[in-house]
């Protein structure tokens, strides 16, 4: 089941300032544990989130804030009042869950902030990979995702 996030905009409604074509991706996918039959149960893939509000990203130029903003869109994604709105009922989960984290990062020298903040956020034993790349826009300098279990 794909998942939206109530703070932004779905991206196949993103408007024409963004391209052509609006993009084709899901928030979140959770896959159900079809081994455990009248419970909800199962993995939460949580797709690359950034600093985006609506469809607007925000805090540019300021990756301590866009690493916080990301951090509260995952929030708001993976908890259960969203699971809830679209279907997936008794399952709830918290930033906190998230226990395989890929971080993607514009600039390196903005490295040490973003992984500051993220293992301040995380648990100590959470797996987290950080990488040095483009990320989906030019004013966006991080994301990331992970998955919940």
């Amino acid at each position: 089941m794909h998942l939206e996030n109530p703070r932004q905009t779905p991206a196949y409604k993103y408007p024409s300032r963004y391209g052509p074509k609006s993009p084709s991706f899901a928030r979140a996918t959770f896959l159900r544990d079809v081994d455990a039959p009248g419970r909800e149960t199962g993995s939460l893939f949580v797709s690359g989130t950034a600093s985006i509000l609506g469809d607007d990203t925000v805090h540019v130029d300021d990756v301590a804030r866009q690493t916080e903003e990301t951090l509260r869109n995952i929030e708001a994604l993976v908890g259960g009042d969203n699971l809830r709105r679209h279907g997936v009922a008794g399952a709830g989960y918290d930033v906190k869950d998230l226990d395989q984290v890929k971080v993607y990062v514009r600039d390196a020298e903005h490295l040490p902030v973003v992984r500051s903040i993220c293992e301040s956020t995380l648990p100590a034993d959470t797996d987290i990979s950080y990488f040095n790349v483009a990320v989906c826009r030019p004013n966006l300098l991080m994301e990331i995702e992970g998955v919940c279990r």
